[in-house]
């Protein structure tokens, strides 16, 4: 029997919300899977100010979601820096068995930016982080999400401390900007086309009722109930069709965990989310124009959720 390892993988999530957070997590995750090492977390328990003031719909306060992760006091991490040779953001590689008895600390605290192919690192470890998240729920988030139904259209709208595009501003150059409100009203009317039939929206966001108006004001069109981000982000992964923001690592969180076809912004598409093995059964890309002009896979996908197998939707 080979001698356990010595070395430790540490993710020390920055100030970000619950998307940010945890892409840094994930790679300490495959980094952690890849070499057989333990993985200590700190950080879901920080309090963001930012949020409170801002009247925002979410406090990003996550320490009662993930139970099982026994989040490590940020003290006892920076103990371990003083006492083992540190490596920050390690490449995501199998280490020789003389590295993994070496006392040395592999920290992951960086938050990787969406212009930056952000799911590079755990793309093809899709089932190893989402096994892994799964596992890390609290009883009391698992509890939530399974009482309630899973959404048929489900449509996240990133507002909060985003900009506002303003008139004459390109969005495919802006960065930390919310996605135009027509982008959403016309990928729900254009799957209700091709299915026939007004298929119920669930509408996730950290906005105002006000400022989601032209949304709401769509026939069969309802907010999800308020509720804690880890929740919201589990049943926006549980859609039937998925209709993500642009730049928002939250919405590519569910199209990553999820099993449904995710679409996207076409002027901010730059690197896919899942692997290509689950691509080729759920469509990911962008939309735009009259649904005659959609990918098949779409337009088969949709056609799926209408009429799903024993009628019931």
């Amino acid at each position: 029997m080979s001698e356990p390892a010595r070395a430790l993988v540490a993710a020390v999530l920055p100030r970000g919300g619950l998307g940010n957070n945890l892409l840094v997590w994930a790679k300490a995750v495959v980094f952690a899977h890849l070499n057989d090492l333990p993985l200590l977390t700190t950080g879901w328990g920080r309090v963001h100010i930012g949020p409170i003031l801002r009247r925002e719909h979410s406090a990003r306060f996550y320490a009662r979601d993930f139970g099982a992760l026994s989040p490590l006091p940020l003290a006892r991490v920076s103990i371990l820096q003083r006492v083992r040779q540190t490596v920050v953001e390690p490449e995501i590689k199998t280490l020789s068995a003389t590295e993994r008895q070496e006392r040395v600390l592999y920290v992951f605290n960086q938050m990787p930016t969406y212009w930056a192919d952000p799911f590079r690192d755990i793309r093809d470890y899709r089932d190893v982080v989402r096994d892994a998240l799964f596992r890390a729920l609290s009883r009391r988030v698992r509890s939530r999400v399974e009482r309630q139904p899973r959404p048929v259209i489900g449509v996240h709208v990133r507002l909060g401390d985003f900009l506002r595009l303003q008139p004459g501003q390109d969005f495919g150059q802006s960065s930390l900007t919310s996605t135009p409100m027509d982008y959403f009203t016309n990928a729900i009317e254009g799957i209700r086309e091709v299915a026939g039939i007004d298929l119920p929206v669930t509408v996730f966001s950290d906005g105002r009722d006000d400022e989601l108006a032209e949304l709401l004001a769509m026939r069969n069109v309802q907010r999800a109930p308020k509720q804690p981000d880890t929740v919201d982000l589990l049943l926006l992964s549980r859609s039937r069709i998925i209709v993500s923001s642009a730049l928002s690592s939250f919405s590519g969180w569910a199209g990553f965990i999820g099993d449904a076809p995710f679409l996207r912004h076409p002027l901010h598409n730059q690197f896919p989310v899942r692997p290509d093995w689950l691509n080729e059964r759920y469509f990911e890309g962008p939309v735009s124009g009259p649904p005659s002009d959609w990918d098949p896979l779409l337009l088969e996908n949709i056609a799926g959720v209408a009429d799903p197998p024993g009628g019931s939707m």
